[in-house]
């Protein structure tokens, strides 16, 4: 008897957290949703928020509604509806497992695709996760079942382009805007960020008409670009251009691609670039980089990759200005 009490106690405990968890997630969630409305970006601690957004084919609103709505209709299961569909499955059980699948596919869409994270659906996954967890033992191995069962079933799918395919790959599409130089003579792309100092000096030095008709990938969605005389394409695929440095195994910018008639070249880091565009695009016999000094290596798709280059940000981290970087390694 007094095992039983004690067991029901614990179950009345276990329900009020649940209850709080769910509250406090919904409220979290309403005040995402009022950041996005007022002021047209979410809170995140990492880019990867963005990367996610720039992929669905839905408003971050309604995907926060609905997040909203299943925490909402887990307090209430929590609170009032004791019952459920089967007597050993209640309707609380069935909520946390449908949420748990629904953040296996989210998570596995982030590891397995885009290859980043988004802080925020992290924080919500672990929300969920917890609940499954304290709802007793037996919801717990549910619930690894259902969300290792995601995992499984999404990395044995292909969701990407190979590297072979990037040859026919028109990087036109993640073009933010280019150049409209007279008569250029080399096709090149910028990969880059706004808030990277190293590829912002790059951007500075191709101001001026050159023989190089430059285009300015970003990896993130943008709204302007710092540079006189662009054309513009409203239609352009930020997430383009991050599928394609994940698939190249690069995770620092900036990067250049030279597009040739065989394929294509890739020159990483802003000194490397640097030298490169003097040398090429401004005629510039000062800089001799690549006549013979160059340690590139070409792969089987016609890629030079340039690797331990100084003057990059990685893709992922907040980068200091380059002064900064200088003094903290003093």
């Amino acid at each position: 008897m007094k095992d039983r009490i004690s067991t029901q106690d614990e179950m009345k405990y276990t329900n009020k957290i649940s209850q709080w968890l769910a509250l406090l997630t919904a409220a979290f969630i309403g005040a995402q949703m009022a950041t996005i409305i007022f002021s047209g970006e979410g809170f995140c601690l990492n880019q990867g928020c963005e990367v996610v957004e720039a992929l669905t084919r839905v408003s971050p609103l309604i995907i926060n509604l609905a997040g909203l709505l299943f925490f909402i209709s887990l307090f209430v299961s929590c609170r009032w509806l004791r019952g459920g569909p089967h007597p050993q499955l209640s309707w609380t059980s069935l909520l946390l497992l449908t949420g748990l699948a629904a953040e296996g596919v989210l998570v596995s869409y982030q590891l397995f695709v885009i290859h980043t994270l988004c802080s925020y659906c992290l924080i919500i996954f672990t929300v969920i996760l917890i609940l499954n967890i304290i709802n007793g033992r037996k919801q717990m191995l549910m619930g690894l079942a259902v969300f290792i069962a995601s995992l499984i079933a999404f990395s044995s799918l292909n969701f990407g382009q190979s590297q072979n395919s990037l040859k026919t790959q028109s990087l036109l599409s993640g073009t933010f805007a280019k150049t409209s130089c007279i008569a250029p003579e080399n096709q090149l792309y910028l990969f880059f960020s706004a808030n990277c100092p190293h590829c912002q000096t790059v951007i500075q030095a191709l101001e001026n008409c050159n023989s190089c008709e430059m285009h300015f990938n970003p990896i993130e969605p943008i709204d302007s670009l710092d540079h006189p005389e662009l054309q513009h394409f409203p239609d352009y695929d930020p997430s383009l251009n991050r599928l394609i440095l994940s698939l190249l195994g690069i995770k620092t910018i900036p990067v250049m691609i030279i597009e040739k008639a065989n394929g294509f070249s890739l020159i990483k880091g802003e000194d490397s670039i640097m030298s490169y565009i003097n040398q090429v695009c401004f005629n510039n016999s000062e800089h001799n980089l690549y006549e013979g000094q160059s340690s590139s290596s070409e792969d089987p798709y016609g890629y030079t990759n340039e690797q331990n280059q100084e003057g990059e940000c990685e893709i992922e981290v907040e980068c200091p200005e380059p002064e900064q970087s200088t003094s903290s390694s003093e």
